[in-house]
């Protein structure tokens, strides 16, 4: 290559791939690893590697490429997770006897078959709630059994917003043509269903749902239980979603939709300035903020909204900037939307990936290739982000928007 961060080093093809080398030294990695690393001891026999593949290398000289030109934002061209979509409804089973567990933290709990075995489809993700699927219990050593003898299962009901409608909400995806009035929706939990109701989001959709924390049930032992209606999720986190999820979803809102789409011109950020409490976040954000505000564009804390408003808020607005975070899910409800989304880092979560395909929205994720560890740390978040280009940031969003 001629010039540019790579001047000097020599691009071979293999196959498929390519990798680099300065003539006697080879550069290698897996294809899924998406980043360089070297090999001193295999010298010379870079043809016995898995070659750096094309597309990923071709990534990595035009990040470099942008950060030698001084560009303050890349689009993210990596995903932590897959996004897979499937235009068919997802499966249901329907046992005729299984056994509770209850909800554990870092133990056994869920529903499994009488012989003790996981009823697969029942589960979902096992990591974030640390779930483990091995039990001595069967159907024979539990004493207990349900006196409810119909129930459709929901599986845990998350009551955190982004995981509500990434974890809870796609589960009841077939409520209305499968959900009888003589039945139960049965969960697991940390918490009574009074208690998920004190969330307005949560009480609010349910309520459009019609459905009050007496319609669920969480047990609190070992139970043995009689024709389960076991729908598999709709949306399975960092993995694959189904489109009857979107149809669901905006159903549920569709009265709030009718007559506001794309009524409004004036830009809006989302900000997350006001949090307090979250993954990560921007040390710096307010200086973002501001630098929009200052060109016209309407700063919005979406934790501050009522889920009613933040539906009609993001339906009616044609140009959305803002923070990558949990009100994004909340595109779920809305119809296709266009937004410009400021990553903290260059991989973005498959979560906001599935969302966005399914609804058909068209969403670019930005990032700046300048930004660092915040070294000093913020309370109450995982990972804070510094932008030492803030104001250039600003600018290049508010020039990427098609006004």
């Amino acid at each position: 290559m001629a010039d540019g961060p790579f001047a000097g080093l020599y691009l071979q093809r293999s196959n498929a791939g390519i990798t680099i080398s300065d003539g006697s030294f080879y550069f290698c990695a897996a294809p899924d690893r998406q980043d360089l690393s070297a090999d001193r001891e295999r010298v010379g026999e870079w043809e016995t590697f898995t070659p750096v593949s094309e597309a990923a290398m071709l990534s990595h000289l035009a990040v470099a490429e942008k950060k030698r030109t001084g560009s303050p934002l890349v689009e993210c061209d990596m995903m932590w997770g897959q996004a897979k979509i499937i235009a068919s409804d997802p499966s249901v089973t329907i046992k005729d006897s299984c056994i509770y567990l209850p909800f554990t933290p870092d133990g056994t709990w869920g529903l499994f078959n009488t012989d003790g075995s996981p009823e697969l489809d029942a589960f979902g993700n096992f990591v974030i709630y640390r779930q483990s699927t091995k039990t001595n219990l069967t159907a024979d050593s539990i004493k207990e059994v349900a006196d409810i003898t119909n129930y459709m299962y929901v599986r845990y009901f998350n009551c955190h917003f982004g995981h509500f409608l990434v974890d809870t909400l796609p589960r009841l995806w077939m409520f209305r043509s499968a959900y009888s009035r003589k039945s139960k929706l049965l969960c697991h939990s940390d918490a009574p269903p009074s208690h998920w109701f004190r969330f307005p989001y949560i009480a609010e959709i349910m309520g459009r749902l019609g459905l009050t924390p007496d319609n669920f049930d969480v047990l609190d032992r070992p139970t043995r239980l009689r024709n389960v209606i076991i729908p598999r999720t709709s949306l399975l986190p960092q993995n694959s979603a189904h489109r009857c999820y979107a149809h669901f979803a905006r159903d549920l809102f569709r009265d709030v939709l009718a007559g506001t789409i794309d009524s409004n011109n004036r830009p809006i950020y989302y900000s997350k300035t006001r949090l307090s409490i979250g993954v990560g976040c921007i040390a710096n954000e307010l200086e973002i903020e501001e630098n929009l505000a200052s060109r016209g564009v309407e700063i919005v804390y979406p934790e501050t909204l009522p889920i009613v408003d933040q539906v009609k808020l993001m339906s009616e607005r044609r140009f959305i900037l803002g923070t990558a975070g949990s009100f994004l899910h909340a595109s779920v409800f809305c119809p296709p939307r266009h937004m410009n989304i400021l990553s903290m880092k260059r991989s973005v979560n498959a979560n906001y990936h599935l969302i966005d395909r399914i609804c058909e929205s068209r969403t670019k994720y930005l990032y700046s290739p300048e930004a660092h560890t915040s070294p000093v740390p913020r309370k109450n978040f995982g990972e804070v982000i510094y932008m030492p280009n803030a104001p250039l940031v600003a600018k290049h969003l508010y020039d990427s928007l098609s006004l």
